[in-house]
């Protein structure tokens, strides 16, 4: 028995070390005072990249459609790292959502840095 408390109490000290630098590599911001648009797409791609962004330090706006539940996990994640987000539902094939994006960007930010789109093939937005 004492070798296995050995064994673990050595695995967590290792992994004290890895979440230090874990921490450390979370602090750099890389994105910090980007404004970074993504798109999600049914396998959650978008959302990944989402909340990775938004825990560089970017702030950012998450697009969606008709995924509301994916939307409200991504906010809550994003919240709970210390991120920004703004969530916006849209259907990438209707080009009025073009306008609207572009609405809200210049309401809230005036601008984007980054645009990630990870709506499948067939989809697209015109702007």
């Amino acid at each position: 028995m004492k070798l296995i408390e050995g064994n673990l109490r050595e695995v967590r000290d290792c992994f004290t070390s890895i979440d230090r630098v874990v921490d450390q590599y979370l602090a750099i911001n890389r994105w910090s005072g980007q404004k970074a648009l993504v798109t999600n797409d049914a396998n959650g791609i978008g959302a990944l990249l989402a909340i990775i962004l938004a825990m560089e330090g970017a702030e950012v706006l998450f697009m969606h459609h008709e995924e509301p539940f994916m939307a409200f996990e991504v906010a809550y994640r994003i919240q709970e790292s210390g991120g920004r987000l703004i969530v916006s539902e849209g259907d990438w094939n209707d080009p009025d959502n073009a306008d609207r994006l572009t609405e809200v960007i210049s309401q809230f930010w005036g601008h984007v840095d980054i645009v990630v789109n990870a709506v499948p093939r067939g989809s697209y937005l015109l702007m």
